[in-house]
């Protein structure tokens, strides 16, 4: 369980775990100082602010809510705001901190949470096993871990889009590779470059020896093909 999946389930069940019927305002609203977590309004139209901790309550927690507290009055100076701490724990010198500055502080503990989830059929994705992400170009490659099979498949399609436009940029490579950050994309394509450029020197036989040196397991194929057609084309070019 994580930060988010608490906030989830306190937006939108703040009646099962803090036993108070509110009204959505506002969530992870942004401002010059950052975001605050939830905004809602009780039944007298008063701004509740919650500040969410999964653990224990951090000190810094206090003065957040009053930065957050400051956002909302610059933009509703007459409306009133509540400030509340919501951790699964409040230590005794923490919570006599939150009351001396106006901040109900709201202990819930990871059971409470769980038992709401399963009340309402809340799933904790942070807690579900990875889906298996399977490479349509290296589908019989031993599977690896999923991180590697990502990066496997985005290089796979960055390389066959390197392939049909050798001279693509790294913002049209990044089309295809959305999830790939700039500097992976831009390694990627010098290194299909220099791969390209080392096979333009090749021989026939040459090539057909070294075509799979440094090409990813999944694009060999394509690879290949590619290196058997530019030497089929070379030969039809050749002058009787």
């Amino acid at each position: 369980m994580n930060e988010k999946e608490m906030e989830d389930l306190l937006w939108n069940h703040p009646d099962k775990l803090l036993n108070e019927q509110l009204r959505q305002f506002r969530r992870q609203p942004s401002s010059r100082i950052g975001r605050a977590d939830l905004v809602f309004k009780d039944r007298l139209d008063r701004f509740i602010v919650i500040e969410i901790k999964r653990g224990t309550l951090p000190r810094d927690a206090i003065a957040q809510l009053h930065d957050y507290n400051g956002m909302l009055k610059e933009e509703f100076p007459d409306r009133p705001v509540e400030l509340m701490a919501v951790a699964n724990d409040i230590p005794k010198e923490r919570r006599l901190a939150c009351e001396q500055y106006n901040i109900e502080p709201r202990e819930i503990s990871q059971k409470r949470f769980r038992d709401v989830a399963n009340e309402v059929g809340y799933s904790f994705q942070s807690e579900q096993a990875p889906a298996a992400v399977s490479s349509p170009l290296s589908s019989a490659e031993p599977r690896a871990s999923n991180r590697n099979l990502l990066l496997t498949t985005a290089k796979d399609r960055v390389y066959k889009a390197f392939l049909d436009n050798p001279s693509i940029t790294v913002d049209g490579a990044k089309a295809v590779a959305p999830e790939i950050k700039n500097s992976s994309i831009r390694g990627w394509l010098q290194r299909a470059r220099y791969d390209f450029n080392r096979r333009n020197k090749w021989s026939d036989q040459e090539a057909v020896k070294n075509k799979q040196t440094h090409v990813p397991k999944g694009m060999r194929d394509l690879w290949n093909q590619k290196i058997e057609d530019a030497i089929t084309d070379d030969k039809k070019n050749e002058k009787p």
